[in-house]
């Protein structure tokens, strides 16, 4: 496993220089938790989930097929 995921490490910096994509310019920590927030409101539902459906088997609405 350990191994995967530095192969992994190394591709993605590999792909990244490749590409140019590391980025120089650090936003400010008030434009980063506001994109933050942003995205967490989007993203409600699909953090919900697992709380509705971990729910619903502990509570006897739905069972795991």
């Amino acid at each position: 496993m350990t191994l995967i995921m530095f192969s992994f490490c190394v591709m993605n910096l590999w792909m990244s220089r490749k590409f140019n994509l590391i980025l120089d310019d650090k936003p400010t920590f008030s434009a980063l938790s506001s994109e933050v927030a942003k995205r967490g409101i989007h993203a409600f539902h699909a953090l919900l989930m697992p709380v509705i459906i971990s729910g619903g088997i502990y509570g006897g609405i739905m069972t795991p097929m």
